[in-house]
């Protein structure tokens, strides 16, 4: 996901009964909005469209490692903002009500430098460091690794990356062609197996 894209998933507005009292969610229940925790599954509004597209939502699912943390932030560090009632976003602070996509950033260039694993790279025309991990190039990595060392299909990376243009997606695609190759031995072998058979 891009930074502007995780901070507006919903998990719904605030109901309210027809006494005029606040209806609190059962952050129990399964569905929530943008968010559906049974099917692990994200309805993304993609953030890099154009008035003429036609779709401007896609779906992401998530892995079952995120279930655990998903969960505890729901329930417990969401809590403890004084928004977490009235705030429709599932990702907010204790200062506003929504985060900004530039808190993400920084807090993923943050948790990489403190692992020992970020540094700048090089200062840009501003006069501010560009560093080698941001929340950015985190995306271009996944999408890198999801092209040239996985069996996902490019056109079903470029809906899961919210590219308009499947070319956008083959950029993705490494110079060596040794995942190809392999790739390629693996159909020979299997085609081979189920001749035999």
């Amino acid at each position: 996901l891009r930074a502007k894209e995780l901070s507006t998933i919903e998990i719904g507005e605030t109901e309210y009964d027809e006494d005029g009292e606040k209806i609190h969610p059962d952050w129990s229940e399964n569905k929530l909005g943008h968010l559906d925790r049974k099917k692990r599954h994200i309805s993304i509004k993609t953030a890099k469209t154009k008035p003429k597209d036609e779709n401007h939502w896609r779906s992401v699912w998530y892995s079952d490692q995120l279930d655990r943390l998903l969960h505890e932030y729901i329930t417990g560090v969401r809590t403890e903002s004084k928004y977490h009632e009235e705030s429709p976003y599932l990702f907010i602070t204790s200062k506003k009500p929504q985060i900004r996509p530039s808190w993400i950033s920084r807090k993923v260039k943050n948790a990489a430098y403190d692992a020992g694993l970020n540094e700048p790279l090089y200062k840009d025309a501003a006069g501010k460091d560009r560093h080698l991990i941001t929340g950015h190039t985190l995306r271009h990595s996944f999408a890198s690794y999801r092209a040239n060392h996985s069996e996902m299909k490019l056109h079903i990376l470029a809906n899961t990356m919210g590219h308009r243009k499947l070319d956008t997606t083959r950029k993705y695609i490494s110079k060596d062609d040794k995942p190809a190759r392999r790739q390629s031995e693996d159909v020979h072998r299997q085609l081979r197996q189920e001749l035999k058979s």
